[in-house]
């Protein structure tokens, strides 16, 4: 549980498997930091992988800061590629995400890869129009998604693979 506040959080990875379900609760904000220089290339800033019967929800905030990088990077930027993803899930399953909010990524808000049965219930996502390639949802290699996105860029963009 993150409690209400606001908080500084690096890159990190919540990942199983388990063998119990896993309720994540998030109250307060948490930040990402401005420098991600030292970040695993493609990880993202926040990722949860292979579990089964997650539950991520209690009405907390990712906030991405990503408003300085916006301005230094184009659409076919390799810079583009370096900078993390707001949420990631891999490999997850019979799982729902509710009552969060992912603001302002510094790229996708969230990705997901290889999921089946994730269900997205009153997510707010949001960045501005000046946001460049910070789709809502990513989907790839997935299915069973079911959710409902407004963003500044695409709302939600299906990969291969996915249902």
């Amino acid at each position: 549980m993150i409690p209400d506040g606001t908080y500084a959080l690096g890159q990190i990875t919540i990942g199983g498997p388990y063998k119990a379900p896993i309720n994540f609760n998030v109250q307060g904000t948490v930040k990402s930091p401005m420098d991600t220089s030292r970040f695993k290339a493609e990880a993202g800033w926040i990722a949860f992988q292979q579990i089964d019967q997650f539950i991520l929800s209690y009405g907390g905030v990712f906030y991405g800061q990503a408003k300085p990088v916006w301005s230094r990077k184009g659409p076919s930027s390799a810079y583009c590629n370096q900078l993390p993803i707001n949420l990631r899930f891999n490999f997850i399953t019979n799982s729902m995400v509710k009552d969060i909010t992912s603001r302002d990524s510094k790229q996708f808000q969230m990705n997901l890869l290889g999921c089946k049965n994730l269900t997205f219930y009153n997510v707010e996502i949001s960045a501005p129009e000046v946001s460049i390639n910070t789709d809502g949802i990513h989907i790839g290699r997935s299915s069973g998604i079911n959710s409902t996105v407004e963003t500044g860029d695409d709302c939600v963009s299906i990969g291969d693979g996915s249902e």
